[in-house]
């Protein structure tokens, strides 16, 4: 998921599990001898792999500091209007996400399809712009003539597909190669730049989910994420709630997942691993053959860890940028945009992009608007009060 959006939406690989990655637990074999493992943090990772390692017949124990498992993953209920919900993290996932959709089956989860939009909300520089699917707005840009021939669409192909197409299979023994370096050595929009693309043609790139992203994120992950997201052809939510996921993972597991557990310390010598938790009646030991850390760096870097874990790991847990990101939800009485032939969903360059119609396939009148707010602009809309928070919002949103 792969940073943010793109867990964004339910990606398996967010956190840390460099003793067994999520996504090849599908490959444990049944146990011959079983063994103790202690899994740290209840988000997708570790609740996937706490589910395969039972079912292969190990020794499992989940733990998780918080009282409710799904990590990124969680469903808002209220103060919502008549049964609406809304998500806080994971928006949706597409038919690209093996892993999830197998477990989607496997628990029986209802699905629906994320309606598409009938028509698209552009706001940039101060000009709104409404179009039909797959048009585009005169964008107020200082284009060359060739760029704007050929479009955000058209530039798209042509710089960003061009180049993901040129990375290499990860799981090669001898990736990454010299194009890949050199997608990591700079930014999206500075491999653009390079690339001959025009500052006015950088600007219509923030247009896209992960915009943002694209002067600071290395452009090897940039790519790989928009590749990853091109091979979706379609997009679902759970109905009812993305938690339901979650949910049933911890029904499946049982006692085996431990809540309210913090990590303090993780250690291991050649005979045991072992973690130190603190619970609310104070800080217990507990060893294992194995441990499993899916928690965010951001989380992982305050707790402590020995010296089996090398300096270089240490520096990357430290030094991980994560973003901030804010989200304010409106209740509307109305799904007003439905009325006007729009979609609830729009892109901006206004203080917040994108904004997220959460309502879309659910059932009712009233519908629920999110806006997103990054980086410092973040913290300043998390550092006003609730009254605040929602008038500025609205004052944009308009």
């Amino acid at each position: 998921m792969l940073s943010r959006r793109t867990f964004l939406n339910l990606a398996v690989s967010s956190g840390s599990a460099p003793a067994l990655k999520p996504q090849n637990v599908e490959f444990v074999r049944a146990a011959g001898k079983p063994k103790k493992v202690i899994i740290v943090g209840a988000g997708i990772a570790g609740l996937t792999s706490a589910f395969k390692l039972m079912q292969a017949g190990h020794d499992v124990t989940l733990l998780e500091a918080r009282m409710r498992v799904g990590g990124r993953v969680h469903t808002l209920r209220g103060p919502f209007s008549e049964g609406l919900y809304a998500e806080a993290g994971a928006i949706d996932f597409g038919d690209g996400y093996p892993l999830i959709t197998r477990f989607m089956r496997l628990f029986e989860l209802p699905v629906v399809d994320v309606p598409a939009s009938p028509k698209a909300v552009i706001y940039a520089r101060e000009h709104r712009y409404v179009t039909a699917q797959n048009q585009e707005p005169d964008w107020p840009y200082l284009l060359p003539a060739a760029e704007r021939q050929l479009g955000r669409a058209g530039i798209w192909q042509k710089y960003i597909v061009s180049a993901y197409t040129q990375i290499g299979d990860p799981s090669a023994h001898d990736w990454p190669q010299a194009v890949e370096h050199n997608f990591d050595n700079r930014s999206l929009n500075d491999l653009m730049r390079r690339r001959g693309l025009s500052e006015g043609g950088v600007a219509m790139l923030h247009f896209t989910l992960s915009g943002d992203d694209y002067d600071h994120v290395s452009a090897l992950q940039s790519l790989m994420t928009e590749s990853f997201i091109a091979r979706n052809r379609k997009w679902m939510r759970i109905q009812g709630g993305n938690d339901q996921l979650p949910r049933a993972f911890a029904a499946k597991l049982g006692s085996r997942v431990r809540y309210g557990a913090k990590l303090a310390k993780v250690s291991q010598n050649a005979r045991k691993a072992s973690v130190s938790v603190l619970h609310a009646s104070g800080l217990q030991q507990l060893e294992a053959d194995h441990v499993i850390v899916t928690i965010p760096f951001s989380v992982l870097r305050h707790c402590e860890i020995d010296s089996s874990v090398s300096s270089g790991k240490k520096t990357a847990i430290q030094k991980m940028r994560y973003e901030s990101i804010t989200r304010v939800y409106l209740q509307s009485r109305t799904r007003f945009w439905t009325e006007q032939d729009v979609g609830g969903n729009a892109v901006s360059d206004l203080p917040f992009c994108p904004v997220v119609d959460h309502t879309a396939s659910q059932n009712g009148t009233r519908g629920i608007l999110e806006a997103q707010i990054e980086h410092h602009k973040a913290q300043e809309v998390w550092a006003m009060n609730p009254d605040e928070r929602v008038s500025w919002t609205l004052k944009y949103m308009e």
